[in-house]
């Protein structure tokens, strides 16, 4: 319980003090960062998953109407409201791996730019406590849902599109928040300028929709 409690501590010091925090904390082994990841994900995916029970008990699993809402079935698979335990599973995994693969790119690019700090350790620890934000507002935005489903707002269309759009600006927002800690981190860590820590955190992005357009471009060909 304490090691939970030490790691909720950091966790919020580095998303709302990045530069303090930064400043004064010693890179931790690789070891100590994925635990600590992992710890916070398991946290933030408790309520989610107890809201999907409470969804469970409250809104049966059921088929959606085609007639009701596009974007609702599109957003759902047209097919269900709800795949628990799977998005579950999908929401722990997905950003432990996000994490250590945003980890890699950044190490990668720190190499490439030629910094004198660079290890996995350093890039793991920036990134570990950068992604607080996007992980914590992406599951409160899941405990949200399961507790006021889409599907409540299927009849009346402009709630339903103003929820949506809402929902993605406070994403936007978060991954902008993400990109603050994420550059602070740099700055502090590796003692990069403004400019290469921006690329640093911008690294992974860009790999991925790099990879992306090749990836279609040779398929399409």
């Amino acid at each position: 319980m304490q090691k939970i409690f030490e790691t909720l501590k950091k966790s919020f010091q580095a998303a709302f003090k990045p530069s303090i925090f930064f400043g004064r904390e010693t890179v931790t082994p690789v070891s100590a960062s994925l635990l600590r990841t992992i710890i916070f994900v398991f946290v933030i995916a408790s309520p989610v998953a107890l809201s999907a029970v409470i969804r469970a008990v409250f809104y049966p699993y059921k088929p959606l109407s085609p007639q009701r809402s596009p974007v609702l079935n599109g957003l759902t698979g047209a097919t269900t409201e709800y795949n628990f335990p799977y998005d579950l599973i999908v929401f722990v995994l997905g950003w432990i791996l996000f994490i250590l693969f945003a980890s890699t790119i950044r190490l990668g690019f720190l190499r490439v730019l030629g910094e004198k700090s660079r290890s996995f350790a350093i890039a793991l620890f920036v990134t570990s406590f950068a992604t607080v934000p996007p992980i914590a507002i992406a599951g409160i935005q899941r405990t949200l849902a399961n507790l006021f489903p889409l599907s409540l707002l299927a009849d009346y269309q402009f709630l339903l599109h103003l929820r949506i759009v809402i929902t993605f600006f406070i994403l936007v927002a978060a991954w902008l928040w993400e990109g603050l800690i994420c550059m602070r981190g740099f700055k502090a860590q590796v003692e990069q300028n403004r400019g290469r820590a921006v690329l640093t955190w911008l690294s992974p992005y860009v790999f991925s929709f790099a990879l992306f357009w090749f990836v279609t471009g040779w398929i399409a060909n």
